[in-house]
């Protein structure tokens, strides 16, 4: 895909995204901590592993056809816009995703998204 072929597109932010994805089982004990009421551990949270929750995004959106993802922001072109960002929004929702309400955007330019010129 490429960002100069692309007009419009539709920015996700997911809530607290790496506190979404669920830390297996065994990886759990990695993260207990002491306080003053006794241990606690956290069962979601991965902030080391963007491309962990990148290819988590791909899973959820694989068969979204044009939707890619950004470093966890999803992109669209303008053509079928409407209909694919209401697909991807119906999937987060299933998979129980929350996001940002505050940090949506929708409909602007490569330009304002993308600080760089990227190649595909």
């Amino acid at each position: 895909m490429n960002s100069t072929a692309l007009s419009f597109f539709s920015r996700l932010d997911w809530k607290q995204a790496f506190h979404q994805l669920e830390l297996s089982e065994e990886s759990r004990h990695i993260t207990t901590f002491a306080t003053h009421v006794g241990l606690r551990r956290y069962k979601l949270g991965i902030n080391a592993a963007p491309e962990l929750f990148k290819h988590h995004l791909n899973q959820i959106q694989h068969d979204i056809q044009g939707a890619t993802n950004y470093i966890g922001d999803v992109i669209k072109t303008r053509e079928e816009h409407d209909r694919n960002l209401q697909a991807t929004l119906e999937r987060l929702q299933e998979r129980g995703v929350r996001l940002n309400k505050d940090k949506l955007v929708s409909v602007w330019s490569p330009e304002t998204y993308l600080p760089w010129t990227c190649f595909w």
